[in-house]
């Protein structure tokens, strides 16, 4: 990451770093030095399913959005690029890419590689569901049950019992993990339904964020929610710790280009455009 650049991430995808764009030194003075400004998004969520590919699309449509309307405000050009999820929240980018801005949740593991601005631009809540006549309609039946989840996720980090390596406010919480369950991780948590619609049987329940939930519930995938939110999650743009140049003046700067987006209204529009529902409002306040 660097004083200037930024990348995007969503679920998955592949580097890239050709044809850097100069940020111009009027840009914005705090900028130290010069660099382009490189997004990530997820692609292979568009693979499969389409109804499926649905709940994971609108997310990273969003998430374009606020990685478009940050850079304008930089005064820079964007690029997108598609790193693998599990290597974005590794870091060590080695330059491939400048900023993540593909609803990564903040916690205490990620922060010892990546830098996150602050204020979060949008919060998520973790919610269960379960397929149709499966016969899991509360938080207990979950128990002792097979559970999908995508691999590297809060969502798996908080079902193995490590709520407190999430580094998530204590009121964030709402529920326990269920007791002696098996974790079944695919590489997304948007192919948990997939398969559920597909006919696979080996777990009939999955946890991931409500809007991937309610996009399935959308697209005739056969399931329901189960009980209310979990947790919440704070969703953040997040800097490589490892750069060869300094992020301080970045992490700082685009922090208040989304609190001025939060300020603005901008963030909530998007979210009303994408979701119906304004996710950028904290669920702690």
């Amino acid at each position: 990451m660097s004083d200037a650049d930024c990348s995007e991430d969503g679920d998955a995808g592949e580097g890239g770093g050709a044809g850097r764009e100069a940020i111009p030194d009027g840009a914005d003075g705090r900028m130290g030095r010069s660099r382009g400004f490189h997004v990530m998004q997820d692609l292979k969520l568009f693979s499969g399913n389409a109804n499926v590919a649905l709940a994971r699309a609108v997310a990273a449509y969003l998430d374009i959005d606020v990685g478009r309307a940050i850079a304008e405000r930089l005064g820079v050009e964007i690029e997108f690029v598609t790193p693998g999820w599990d290597i974005i929240t590794a870091g060590n980018w080695a330059g491939q890419w400048d900023i993540s801005v593909g609803s990564m949740t903040v916690t205490t593991a990620r922060q010892q590689v990546l830098d996150f601005a602050s204020p979060p631009y949008y919060y998520t809540p973790a919610q269960f569901a379960a397929a149709d006549n499966s016969g899991i309609e509360t938080l207990e039946d979950i128990n002792g049950k097979p559970v999908c989840v995508g691999v590297s996720t809060t969502y798996e980090t908080w079902l193995n019992g490590a709520a407190a390596d999430l580094g998530l406010p204590a009121e964030s919480f709402y529920a326990d993990p269920p007791a002696d369950i098996t974790i079944v991780p695919l590489p997304t948590d948007a192919e948990c339904p997939q398969s559920i619609q597909a006919g696979r049987e080996d777990f009939q329940v999955f946890l991931t964020s409500n809007t991937v939930v309610q996009a399935a519930i959308d697209g005739g995938v056969p399931i329901h929610r189960v009980g209310s939110p979990v947790f919440s999650e704070d969703l953040a743009a997040a800097f490589d710790k490892s750069s060869e140049l300094d992020v301080t003046t970045a992490v700082q700067r685009v922090g208040e280009i989304i609190q001025e987006m939060h300020d603005d209204g901008t963030l909530r529009e998007l979210s009303l455009k994408w979701f119906d529902s304004d996710l950028s409002a904290s669920p702690t306040q």
